[in-house]
């Protein structure tokens, strides 16, 4: 998946990808900053949101969310999501969609060498493949089911330098889970800014603070997420399980995963 756009309000549906230059990845309750035109400035204004109000010093910075950049009706929307998270177990997104993580898969030629391929950016097979065109050392799955699982596959995406990617994405079917995406960004290279909303923070992974939500609508499509950021590297593991009625067992799960990453 391409970050070359600025990407606000994640774990709000209602949030849209403004064009600007940045170098982060997808953060559920958060939104990064970089060099943003003044087209973007325009744009994000009708929509809710004031990007003056976003740090531009560098790391990850948590602010109430009537501090952060979201205000009028989008803000609401990301209150009222916060609030149905807390109390309900899961929310309903305003934009009344749940992301599909098949749909960004598709099969793939023989030819190919590749059992699944994205449509938009560079993808390779496994990660070893992938390695040599990342300027950064990808987060271990080892001692994770998502070691054992079958790898759908790796695209590499974000800033592009001489080369080599600031961000990789890897899929897996997990059997009898669903399927898992981890989706990953280095940050500190490019000196990134990370918000998030501070009342959107409520899972801890590996020490570092976390959102963990679940995106559910009437259908019945489903997609839990938890987020977290480290001084370096951001992080968002999604899963789009093969059961999306067990709201807390999926949590419970997909939290679990994410503490064993990277050990």
């Amino acid at each position: 998946m391409k970050k070359h756009a600025l990407t606000l309000a994640i774990i709000a549906s209602a949030a849209t990808s403004l064009s600007a230059t940045a170098d982060q990845a997808s953060l559920p309750g958060g939104t990064a900053s970089s060099q943003i035109s003044h087209a973007a400035v325009v744009d994000s204004l009708n929509q809710g949101i004031d990007l003056s109000r976003l740090s531009t010093e560098p790391g990850v910075h948590i602010v109430p969310l009537e501090q952060s950049a979201f205000r009028g009706a989008l803000a609401n929307a990301i209150r009222q999501e916060i609030d149905a998270q807390a109390n309900q177990g899961s929310y309903a997104p305003a934009s009344g969609a749940v992301p599909d993580l098949r749909a960004s898969l598709r099969g793939a030629s023989p030819a190919s060498g590749r059992t699944r391929m994205r449509m938009d950016d560079p993808t390779y097979p496994t990660l070893e493949l992938a390695r040599p065109h990342l300027r950064y050392e990808p987060a271990s799955v080892a001692g994770t089911s998502l070691a054992t699982a079958a790898l759908q596959d790796v695209a590499t995406g974000g800033q592009v330098a001489s080369g080599r990617w600031s961000g990789v994405t890897r899929t897996w079917e997990v059997a009898g889970l669903g399927v898992v995406q981890l989706d990953e960004s280095e940050f500190r290279e490019t000196g990134g800014s990370i918000t998030v909303i501070k009342e959107w923070l409520n899972a801890d992974v590996s020490g570092y603070p976390a959102t963990l939500k679940t995106m559910r609508v009437a259908s019945g499509n489903t997609l839990v997420s938890v987020a977290w950021a480290t001084d370096t590297t951001s992080y968002r593991l999604d899963l789009q399980p093969l059961d999306p009625a067990a709201l807390r067992v999926n949590e419970k799960i997909l939290l679990e995963l994410a503490n064993g990453i990277g050990k």
